[in-house]
């Protein structure tokens, strides 16, 4: 059970392999304590399953080291809740592989802080799909950068609807390129 899981010391983790890490649940993910979690090696992280990645916390994923957070793979971080997502750090952010970034989907996106938004890369910003680009919230739009603006694709672009382009700011309405004003249909 997810208490027997629990209770077992930090040493007893570190001796969890990658087939007892990729069975464990939700519930038993989620009652990892802090101390627990923290041990545990990039490999033993990256046996999680879409499933016991659900059951993540926010805590949890705020003790992440830099190291377990890379061992990520993008359907890990896929099978994250809105909630884990929006309580990435900035840190954390910037440290997302393109592959990382396309396995957010549409309301992961949805749930970046403003803050999250602005502290992408402009490569992390050009590997957006034309869906995870739909997804971007009016505040999330206005928020990029005017290098950030200018990552879009012509397909990226054609991606956002009038209303989303009607949210753009000034400073991002200049910045706009002759290749992503074609791809407006």
């Amino acid at each position: 059970s997810a208490t027997q899981l629990a209770s077992l010391t930090p040493d007893q983790m570190k001796l969890f392999g990658v087939t007892a890490m990729s069975g464990l649940t939700t519930e038993q993910v989620a009652a990892l304590t802090t101390t627990q979690f923290a041990v545990l090696s990039a490999t033993q992280i990256s046996a999680l399953s879409t499933a016991g990645m659900s059951g993540l916390t926010v805590t949890q994923l705020g003790k992440m080291t830099h190291t377990q957070f890379a061992a990520l793979a993008s359907t890990q971080l896929g099978a994250l809740s809105t909630t884990a997502v929006a309580a990435l750090s900035t840190t954390q952010i910037e440290a997302l592989t393109t592959t990382q970034i396309d396995g957010l989907g549409r309301m992961q996106i949805r749930a970046l802080e403003t803050t999250q938004i602005t502290a992408l890369s402009t490569t992390q910003v050009a590997s957006l799909d034309a869906t995870q680009v739909a997804a971007l919230t009016g505040t999330e739009l206005t928020t990029l950068l005017p290098t950030q603006m200018a990552a879009l694709s012509s397909t990226q672009f054609g991606a956002l609807s009038a209303s989303q382009i009607g949210t753009m700011t000034p400073t991002q309405i200049a910045a706009l390129l002759p290749t992503q004003l074609a791809g407006m249909t």
